[in-house]
């Protein structure tokens, strides 16, 4: 997972898609940082940097509500 910081409220999710990695989505973080939102990236289970399971590979939405928990965590309003 990677992210970076923004003051503003508001936290954009950048998911990657299909068989890629968090690579594929870094060339929008500084357009959506310089606009105040906080960007965090991340590999989907068994993508990029991220390990192969041994269950639940393909649970995909769990790895993207891990991602809102927390930015919300940090105390963010919204997330994309």
């Amino acid at each position: 997972m990677r992210s970076a910081p923004a003051r503003g409220p508001v936290a954009v999710v950048l998911a990657h898609q299909g068989r890629s990695d968090l690579c594929e989505e870094l060339p929008y973080t500084k357009t959506l940082i310089g606009a105040g939102l906080r960007v965090l990236a991340f590999d989907f289970r068994g993508n990029g940097q991220s390990a192969y399971p041994s269950e639940n590979a393909l649970a995909y939405r769990r790895d993207f509500a891990a991602a809102i928990k927390h930015l919300k965590g940090e105390g963010r309003r919204g997330c994309f």
